[in-house]
């Protein structure tokens, strides 16, 4: 009695044969090289393919490298933040400036070890990756304040100012809320042996994000060039004002680099890389956004504060 069964591996097939009673074959080696073409092939099913294996090294690698950068950034401005943060008095950008600098070491310690821990099943994976992408996102909200306080000072702080920026706030806010709810409740993760967390599929939700922290970026650029591009005509001699508007300008355009890079992979990479982009980010929107503090600080203490123009009446001097 023989009775025939197929197993798939691959692309392939292989016949394994099932014997009853049977005479001795001919070819001693023909059922032991099925029996171990079979065990290989098993073994095979349970690795992922190399191109997984490829991008889950991809994927793990770069947070690290961020994290690196993140530290390396944090210890050579230290005796900066020591005297320029830390001893002065405590007021919102101070609040703004801690948030941001020791939350991110939170949220990229988590994207580190969501990357670098096998065995996780799949539910914890999407739990950790929702949980860090909400908190970045909510990371990246606070830290925003930060650009509409350096504004709304560039404007000699009118009300109208403080309203149209606070509604612009709360508008690209709700539309990330937005985004990134439907970006979570379409998150599917999986865990395979040998790797890590890997992103099966997901909404275009996060588009909406993206979207929305890149017109407010280009807004507050704008608002920025359009008192800047003035000032470069009419005799400004301070490093602090140039300091306060070209560090706002390289910002947008660090931040214009970075969306644009998380929108062309979320369009079109494969699942496993869509998130490619994320730890810088995360690391170098916090990373920016307290240079800019210390930089304007530190320029300020080091010459003097004043910076004159002329117009059709009198020369005026700022101090």
């Amino acid at each position: 009695m023989i009775a025939n069964a197929w197993t798939s591996c691959g692309n392939g097939r292989i016949e394994l044969l099932l014997t009853g009673n049977r005479a001795p074959t001919n070819k001693p080696f023909q059922s032991l090289f099925r029996f171990r073409s079979i065990q290989h092939c098993a073994m095979d099913t349970a690795v992922p393919p190399v191109t997984t294996l490829h991008d889950s090294q991809i994927v793990a690698y770069i947070p690290v490298a961020f994290f690196a950068l993140l530290v390396y950034d944090t210890l050579l401005t230290m005796s900066q933040e020591i005297e320029y943060i830390w001893k002065s008095k405590m007021g919102p950008v101070k609040c703004l400036y801690l948030f941001a600098r020791y939350t991110t070491f939170v949220t990229a310690s988590l994207a580190m070890g969501l990357h670098f821990q096998w065995g996780k099943d799949a539910a914890t994976c999407r739990t950790i990756l929702r949980f860090t992408r909400m908190f970045t996102g909510f990371e990246i909200g606070v830290t925003e304040i930060i650009l509409l306080i350096r504004t709304y000072a560039l404007y000699s702080r009118p009300r109208k100012m403080l309203v149209s920026l606070v509604l612009l706030w709360i508008v690209i806010g709700t539309l990330n809320i937005w985004g990134m709810i439907g970006w979570a409740r379409s998150l599917t993760v999986k865990s395979e042996p040998f790797t890590n967390c890997i992103l099966e599929d997901s909404s275009n939700y996060i588009l909406i994000c993206y979207g929305a922290r890149l017109v407010g970026e280009t807004i507050l650029a704008a608002l920025t060039l359009a008192k800047y591009i003035p000032i470069l005509g009419e005799g400004n001699n301070s490093n602090l004002v140039a300091t306060f508007y070209q560090d706002g300008i390289l910002w947008y355009l660090a931040m214009l680099s970075v969306l644009t890079t998380n929108v062309v992979l979320q369009i079109a990479a494969r699942p496993s890389l869509k998130y490619l982009a994320d730890a810088p980010m995360r690391v170098l929107h916090a990373l920016l956004a307290c240079r800019l503090v210390l930089h304007v600080r530190v320029t300020a203490d080091e010459g003097p504060l004043y910076y004159t123009w002329r117009d059709s009446e009198s020369t005026r001097t700022v101090i």
